[in-house]
């Protein structure tokens, strides 16, 4: 699905979709920068909120945006197409935090497997909350882009059942 998106995106107009992208990405930091600066401070705040915040802005800070931005919009056309694949909200706010986090490897563990001789890799989750929490943040935040990759596809997979209609009325009248 990352394909397509990358399809879509060479569609359009890539300044303008990076630094949209750009601006998501920099409202993410600014706005978990502000909150655990509030909770450094000494405002009380649950620790799922303060979890959620100290991911975002770990991802936010070293993965490019533009990546970031396919590899969500991926997702959500995954879903658009198969939905079978993600049943719920619950789901998809996990899936969502997910491949977020392993863009920057934030979501992998390791430890050292001394019966294989080597080092085994496993998937860190987070707490149920804190993921709730993080899935929403990322859901409002990228919206807009979502929405207009969602659009484009729908657009263009209606033009091409179109022509396929059109076609084949053509042939039929022979």
């Amino acid at each position: 699905m990352e394909d397509r998106v990358r399809k879509i995106i060479s569609r359009g107009h890539l300044p303008m979709i990076r630094q949209g992208l750009q601006t998501i990405n920099e409202a993410l930091i600014r706005h978990s920068e502000e909150t655990l600066a509030s909770w450094r401070r000494g405002r009380p705040m649950n620790r799922h909120v303060v979890l959620a915040h100290s991911e975002v802005l770990k991802v936010a800070q070293n993965v490019d945006p533009l990546d970031s931005g396919v590899t969500l919009a991926a997702l959500y056309l995954l879903e658009e197409h198969m939905p079978r694949r993600i049943v719920s909200d619950e789901g998809m706010a996990g899936q969502l935090v997910r491949v977020y986090r392993l863009q920057h490897g934030l979501a992998i563990g390791v430890t050292w497997d001394a019966s294989k001789s080597r080092e085994t890799r496993w998937y860190r989750p987070l707490p149920k909350d804190t993921t709730q929490l993080m899935g929403a943040m990322l859901r409002q935040a990228y919206s807009p882009w979502l929405a207009h990759v969602l659009a484009v596809d729908k657009k263009e997979r209606e033009e091409k059942q179109k022509a396929a209609r059109e076609l084949a009325a053509g042939f039929a009248g022979l």
